[in-house]
Order: structure tokens, then C-alpha cells, then sequence
């Protein structure tokens, strides 16, 4: 019956169906499937019957604390395994050491996986779920899989829904409609995939990887394809282990040679933040060499699925030539330096997006005092003219949050800065034309861009089973399409740097990122393709939590970096010079990922502890000044 309702006329994305019974193959009991689908009916609104649903049940008084909820969890979580203090580790938490900081992201050569001896990870025996593009590489295999006495089903790509016999499918990787169908006839069969293998990112992209159809098709194909995956599983119910393993190429820089297509590297985005989310969900990320697969004997090939059905075999691995490697990051250690940046001129003239924000104010104030540099300051919200600032500032019934800004920008040219605000959305090409052209005629050469741009009053973050191409556009807007633009207006100039505020959520990912950890993987990998073919130094960095003066939160504190903190590390960094994509973790890094995106099921409730802190200490970085009035408020990056 709830299959026949959802191919009524006349239904949208809106309408939620809801089975009462459990379909056969489902191992959950009765009881908590009608349970789990009255907590969904309660959730969009509808009120139950409760009186007569505890009838029969005695009441029970659950004492509560008598101080107010902060939604932190500090409970210490028992460890699955023992763990040993590394050396320099001398406690869990922020390290006293900010040279202690910095990573470098780098690759381990390691074996590649074959089959275990107690046939764990067998290709037989499971069912299989395969996103096939048409390439002669997924139809070998799919015949691989078959080969070793497995029938999968396998999904090809087209316009709309179609069922091809009983393993074969074809969906629109544009309609979240398509995944639910697919998915609802899969449990309807009782053939949901234990492990599924999506490889429509795979093929090699010959198309320029700035333009607006390239972007669009790779995140449908990549970004979108998993998110809408993922909310079609959720809404079946399953509750058993599921593995997806997306195969891409040009998403990972290996070698020095390798060419990046950043938006195809956004599906690294949902793969770090769906088991995050969806705790029977565990993603892999496995780049190949487009050029090389083609040519893979058949024990290259089965190599790849027995890596693909071990349950713990890498989160990000990628393959080239003969061998296997994994995804770390190496300490960069960076010592302070009194000497000033050599990246920085005296009196240069830099442009921040973003300017106005949190971020982009302290990143001014850094320059003002180090090179009493010219500065131009760009934001979406509007500024009254200068000649009406002293008239302004002299009224207490003005808006408070233009109030602070137009002293934030007074104590800047107290510094010794020039100061030139521009109010223009990065995304909009002859907005930031204008501003570059004004910029120019007033203090002349540019000499370096920040770009620290975020989004303004919409969503930062959001479940993935709540996502739609509406909140991720805004989320994308300036970290994609703003980049680009800026990049093609300043692709003449001569640049001294290009500076990309990005955040540590591309590495850690976080409860409700899946969305904002891809814009910022973008930013990452925009930042090696330039580096190809620029000589221009572009630096990706990667942030942790940035905390203003104006924060007394304690454990905030003790999670995110201080004013001073944070323009110690951006001064190390300048002073650095080193292109290409730093990361920055005020802990130990590599525990974090354990911690994180390994996911130890036995670690969740550290897990949820450490989302909470992050996605506080992790709001946009005009949030926490007169760009967002949020207050009080740790940026986001």
C-alpha cells in the first residue's frame, strides 16, 4: 500500500509515507519498527493518542539537574582499547605548543588488500549494490562480482526510473525521487545492499574543470548522488551495516602530477559526515588513475572489491600504478619568527572577502599592525558613506552591528591602514569588478587577496537527511562560486599570495557538515589545480575553531584558538610561504580522525560530545560580528 501511495498524481517532496508493518526480510522486531514509525509520525507534526498509548503503563518521576542545559556532554567515555600517550602528548585537549599546530596533508604506501582467511571479506556471500557509469571499467566489475558467485544489482544512469528485470536498474542522478524507488523496490525484493560500490565519478572529466556545466555535473554525480543515497536509505529503515565505496579519479592529489577536478573532490564532503550521521553507515573514498584502470589485470580488480568489502580497510585510499596508499597527515612544525612575513609588503594593498566578519576584521587588524598595509574590505551588507560615519557613531539608537563595525574599521586606520570599504557579494562577477577596478584607481597594485567570505543569516549546517540543492547552494555560494569568480578576476594580476580560509571540517567533517566540509574540500583542491599552473603561491588553510574576546564560555576555551592564537598562527603560516593546503588542529590531529572519522562505534559517545563543542565553536565567520549578530559565538571558518 505505501508503495501505491507514493505513485499517486499529485504527490511531492513533501508528502512523508509511513509503513506500519515491517517487510519480511526486515530483522527488526515489530514492536520497534511501529515504535520507530510513530517517533516519525510525532516528528512531522502529528500528535498521537499518548493517553491511550502509556494506558496500562505506570508512570516513573525522572529527576532532572537544576541547572540549564548547555548541550555539552563531558562524560568519559571508557575506551574500547587501552591507549598509550604519544610522545609530546602529555594530555588529550588543546596543546600549550601552537607550532604544535600545523599538518601537512601526505600519503602511505601500503599493501593492497586481499582476501581475509576467515572470508570476511569475500565479494560472495553479501548483496551487492553497483552505480555503474557505462565504462568498460564498471562493466568488468560488475563481471568480476559476478564471477565470484554474487548477483548484483546494478544502477545505470538516465532520464528517469526505470526497472530492467530484477537486479537491474536506472535512475536521473538529479531526482531524489529516483533513489527512494530504488531503494523502496530493493527492500520490497529484500535486496538491500550490504555493500554498495558507486563509481560515477570515476570517468575522466575533459572538460574545463572551472566551468559552471562541469561543476554541476560532478556534484550531481558525486555530492548530490550520496546525500540523496543516503536519505533514500533512511527512509526504509535499515538498520543493518552498510558499506559505500565511492570510486573517483582526479579527486586526490597522490603525485605530484596528478590533475584535480575540485568538484568532483566535494564528494569527500558526505563520505566523511554520513557515518557521523547514520551510525550503520560506514563510506569509503578510493581514487584511481582514469588512465591506468583500463588497463587493470583481473587480480588488480578483485584486489579493489575485497578493499571495497573490508570493513575497516582506509577511509581515504586511492591507487596508482601498482600501488596502494592511504590518506595521513604529517606535524608541521612552525617555530615563531619576529621577522615580518615575507609575503608581505610594506604599505600593500590586500583585498578580504569577507571582510566585515569576524574573521576577516582580525586578519585586517594583523595587517594593519604588521604592514600598516591598505586594506579593502568587502561584505554583502551595506555601510553608510563615510561622510555620515562621525553622525552615525554619535547616535545610540543606530544598529548596533554596523556600529561595530564602523569602529572596528576606525581603530584599523589608527593602526596606520588605509581603509576602503566595498560593499558586493563575492559571487557576483561585476559587483567584484567594480571592486578591483575602484581598488586599483585608489591605491593602485593589488598585492594580495584574502578570501574569508561565508554566508550570511542562512543555514551553515544541517542534517543530511534534511538537505536539499536550495541550503546547499547557499552553503556553496561563496566557497565555490565566489572562488571562482575571484580567481578569474585576479587570473591577470601579479599577486605576492592568495590566501583561502578554509576549515579543519574538510578533514573532520562534523554532525550537520556534510554540505559545508565539500565547499571547503573544494577550496582545497582549487588551491593545488592553481598551483599547477600559477606561480602565484595559493594557500588553502585548513582552520580550527576561532574564538573572539567578546567569548567568556569556558569550555569554549579550552576548544577553540584566541584572537591572539589565531593571528600567531596566520602570521606562522604567512611566514611559512609554503602553497598548497595546511591544516590546523589546536589537538592532536590524528586522534581527532580516530576519534572521528574511523569511527570506533565504540567511541560515539566522544563523538557526539566533540559535534557539540564543534559545531558551536564552528559558526560562520560573520556570524560572530555585525555581519550575523550572533554574539558571543565561536567562527567558523
Amino acid at each position: 500500500l505505501t508503495t501505491l501511495s507514493r505513485r499517486q498524481a499529485g504527490k511531492s517532496g513533501q508528502h512523508l509515507f509511513l509503513s506500519s508493518l515491517r517487510n519480511p526480510q526486515e530483522k527488526t522486531s515489530d514492536v520497534a519498527f511501529a515504535l520507530n514509525t510513530l517517533g516519525r509520525l510525532w516528528l512531522s507534526g502529528i500528535q498521537p493518542d499518548w493517553p491511550a498509548f502509556h494506558a496500562g503503563s505506570e508512570p516513573r518521576r525522572l529527576p532532572l539537574p537544576t541547572y540549564p542545559f548547555q548541550r555539552q556532554r563531558f562524560w568519559i567515555d571508557k575506551p574500547a582499547t587501552p591507549q598509550t600517550l604519544t610522545a609530546g602528548q602529555s594530555r588529550p585537549g588543546k596543546l600549550s605548543d601552537i607550532g604544535e599546530w600545523f599538518y601537512s596533508p601526505s600519503w602511505t604506501r601500503c599493501p593492497w588488500v586481499s582476501k581475509s582467511a576467515d572470508g570476511a571479506n569475500n565479494v560472495s556471500g553479501r548483496a551487492w549494490l553497483v552505480f555503474t557509469d557505462g565504462s568498460e571499467f564498471s562493466a568488468r566489475l560488475v563481471e568480476r562480482i559476478r564471477a565470484q558467485g554474487c548477483d548484483p544489482s546494478v544502477v545505470k544512469l538516465g532520464k528517469h526510473y526505470n526497472k530492467d528485470g530484477d537486479k537491474g536498474f536506472t535512475i536521473n542522478p538529479r531526482s531524489p525521487q529516483d533513489y527512494f524507488l530504488l531503494t523502496e523496490d530493493l527492500h520490497r525484493a529484500g535486496t538491500v545492499p550490504r555493500t554498495i560500490l558507486h563509481l560515477w565519478c570515476h570517468s575522466p572529466s575533459i572538460t574545463d574543470a572551472a566551468s559552471a556545466a562541469t561543476i554541476d555535473t560532478w556534484q550531481s554525480l558525486g555530492f548530490y548522488s550520496l546525500v540523496y543515497l543516503s536519505q533514500a536509505l533512511d527512509k526504509i529503515s535499515v538498520t543493518k551495516p552498510i558499506k559505500i565505496s565511492v570510486v573517483t579519479s582526479q579527486a586526490q592529489e597522490v603525485l605530484t602530477d596528478d590533475t584535480l577536478i575540485p568538484a568532483k573532490a566535494m564528494v569527500h564532503g558526505p563520505c566523511v559526515v554520513i557515518p557521523q550521521e547514520l551510525t550503520n553507515v560506514a563510506c569509503q573514498s578510493v581514487d584511481v588513475a582514469a588512465a591506468e584502470v583500463s588497463n587493470w589485470n583481473i587480480q588488480k580488480l578483485d584486489a579493489l572489491l575485497a578493499d571495497v568489502a573490508t570493513e575497516s580497510s582506509g577511509n581515504v585510499v586511492a591507487y596508482r600504478g601498482s600501488h596502494r596508499w592511504t590518506r595521513t597527515y604529517s606535524p608541521l612544525p612552525l617555530a615563531p619568527t619576529n621577522a615580518k612575513p615575507t609575503l608581505l609588503r610594506q604599505r600593500g594593498t590586500y583585498l578580504i572577502t569577507g571582510g566585515l566578519g569576524g574573521v576577516g576584521l582580525l586578519l585586517a587588524e594583523y595587517l594593519a599592525r604588521t604592514v600598516q598595509a591598505k586594506l579593502v574590505l568587502t561584505g554583502r551588507s551595506e555601510v553608510p558613506p563615510r561622510s555620515q560615519w562621525s553622525k552615525w557613531l554619535a547616535s545610540p539608537d543606530n544598529d548596533e552591528r554596523i556600529t561595530e563595525k564602523l569602529k572596528a574599521i576606525s581603530a584599523l586606520e589608527e593602526m596606520g591602514a588605509e581603509v576602503f570599504v566595498a560593499s558586493a557579494d563575492v559571487a557576483d562577477p561585476q559587483a567584484m569588478r567594480r571592486v578591483i577596478h575602484d581598488t586599483q584607481s585608489r591605491f593602485g597594485k593589488i598585492n594580495g587577496f584574502i578570501h574569508a567570505a561565508g554566508i550570511v543569516n542562512g543555514p551553515t549546517d544541517g542534517a543530511i537527511l534534511d538537505l536539499d540543492k536550495e541550503n546547499c547552494a547557499q552553503i556553496f555560494c561563496p566557497k565555490v562560486e565566489g572562488l571562482l569568480n575571484l580567481a578569474s578576476l585576479v587570473q591577470e594580476a601579479d599577486l605576492d599570495f592568495c590566501f583561502l580560509t578554509s576549515s579543519l571540517s574538510s578533514v573532520l567533517g562534523g554532525l550537520g557538515f556534510s554540505a559545508y566540509a565539500a565547499a571547503n574540500v573544494f577550496m582545497n583542491a582549487f588551491a593545488y589545480t592553481q598551483n599547477q599552473t600559477q606561480s602565484v603561491p595559493w594557500l588553502s588553510v585548513n582552520w580550527d575553531a576561532w574564538l573572539t574576546e567578546q567569548d567568556s564560555d569556558i569550555p569554549l576555551r579550552v576548544t577553540g584558538m584566541s584572537s591572539q592564537e589565531s593571528l600567531e598562527t596566520f602570521d606562522r603560516i604567512l611566514s611559512l610561504g609554503q602553497a598548497g593546503q595546511t591544516v590546523v588542529s589546536i589537538s592532536p590531529l590524528e586522534a581527532r580522525i580516530e576519534q572521528w572519522v574511523k569511527m570506533d562505534r565504540s567511541r560515539d559517545g566522544a563523538l557526539k560530545q566533540e559535534s557539540q563543542i564543534f559545531s558551536q565553536t564552528h559558526g560562520d565567520q560573520e556570524k560572530l560580528t555585525a555581519e550575523n549578530a550572533a554574539g558571543n559565538q565561536a567562527t567558523q571558518i
